[in-house]
């Protein structure tokens, strides 16, 4: 739905998700105002993607050093996806990401 028709609803329940196609996100409704569910137009600007045959040095070198070369601190306001089996050499502090 555009931007005007979600505005539009006059009484939205509480958790009413939609998507805008004219900003391209996705909405839902929380006491009493509308939130976008991204901070980005695309959505992705702030993802990680981890999979199995990363070398975990290479691609987690940001949150390695965060965390002082003894463990992982996520980034908050970050997408972390891990795709397959993955073997952390450290551990991970979530950091409230």
């Amino acid at each position: 739905m555009t931007t005007a028709q979600r505005i539009a609803i006059a009484t939205p329940a509480e958790g009413l998700l939609v998507y805008d196609t004219d900003l391209k996100s996705f909405y839902y409704y929380s006491a009493s105002a509308w939130a976008a569910m991204s901070s980005t137009t695309n959505g992705r600007a702030n993802f990680k993607r981890i999979k199995s045959t990363d070398n975990l040095a290479v691609v987690l070198a940001t949150e390695l050093a965060a965390g002082g070369g003894a463990k992982y601190v996520l980034t908050a306001n970050t997408l972390y996806e891990i795709n397959g089996m993955v073997t952390f050499n450290f551990p991970i502090d979530l950091n409230n990401a």
